[in-house]
């Protein structure tokens, strides 16, 4: 599902640049500061996911007097952390690919903007949290997962010129989870959130 809401924006941006002036199409890129939390009912986990990671992209926006709906595409590489328990550590390197989906409100139209919205996107890169499970006997092995999906956001952004600046945060809608094969109730909650900063460029 999340999937076919990627494919289905990456078309929507598309199609958003051939059109008029009602239509802004460009590129962006920053940095953001992204959190990672593991949790369980039973046991504690020492998490140290903070970390400093970039992220580049394309949006695609549609004015409508007062409002806009905008869509990005953006990649981000460089999320790292740490889980500890009982003394024993694992680390895990990841990166994203969402799309962000959003509502806004201009103010002093062409300038400053408010917006909220969701955030469908799946993650990938090395994962070492599933054999981190295994090996405390947390989940049994053949246990099944997912991987933190849809999330939301809220944010502001400044437009002068053909540059844009943007600062939202980014967080997760319901997380992702392993779970145990013998036990489907024994769950493994992990989420990640994200604070970032962008430049963008208007290419039309």
């Amino acid at each position: 599902m999340t999937r076919r809401i990627i494919i289905i924006s990456i078309f929507l941006l598309i199609g958003s640049s051939a059109k008029s002036q009602l239509y802004s199409f460009g590129l962006k890129a920053g940095l953001n500061y992204s959190f990672y939390h593991l949790s369980n009912q039973y046991v504690f986990y020492q998490t140290d996911g903070s970390s400093l990671a970039y992220h580049v992209g394309v949006y695609g926006r549609r004015n409508l007097g007062k409002y806009f709906i905008q869509a990005d595409l953006n990649m981000t590489s460089g999320l790292k952390g740490k889980v500890t328990f009982r003394r024993n550590q694992y680390e895990f390197s990841k990166s994203s690919i969402s799309i962000p989906l959003l509502i806004g409100r201009n103010f002093y139209p062409g300038t400053i903007r408010v917006y909220t919205g969701l955030v469908p996107g799946f993650y990938f890169g090395k994962d070492n949290i599933h054999s981190f499970l295994q090996d405390q006997h947390l989940i049994a092995p053949g246990s099944y997962g997912s991987s933190p999906g849809i999330g939301y956001l809220m944010g502001s952004g400044i437009d002068f010129s053909k540059f844009t600046v943007d600062i939202r945060f980014e967080g997760n809608l319901l997380g992702g989870f392993y779970s145990e094969q013998r036990n489907p109730n024994i769950q493994t909650f992990h989420r990640f959130s994200h604070i970032l900063i962008s430049l963008g460029y208007k290419l039309q």
